[in-house]
């Protein structure tokens, strides 16, 4: 068996929402989510300290209107 195969990326979404990781480009979060998507990641972390809850609205409202 792969070793590969169970594992699990998960998408740590801070980059986008603050400038600890460079320049923050909130703009750039729905081609981000999209890569994502097709590079098969499912999860995506949006802990509360990532743009003091940022990253959870963005996130909501991107799938709201993407469903």
């Amino acid at each position: 068996m792969d070793a590969m195969a169970d594992r699990q990326i998960t998408l740590g979404l801070g980059t986008i929402v603050t400038d600890n990781y460079g320049q923050k480009n909130p703009e750039g979060f729905s081609e981000l989510l999209a890569y994502a998507a097709q590079a098969g990641i499912v999860s995506l972390d949006t802990a509360a300290a990532y743009g003091r809850g940022d990253s959870e609205r963005i996130l909501g409202r991107l799938l709201s209107e993407t469903g």
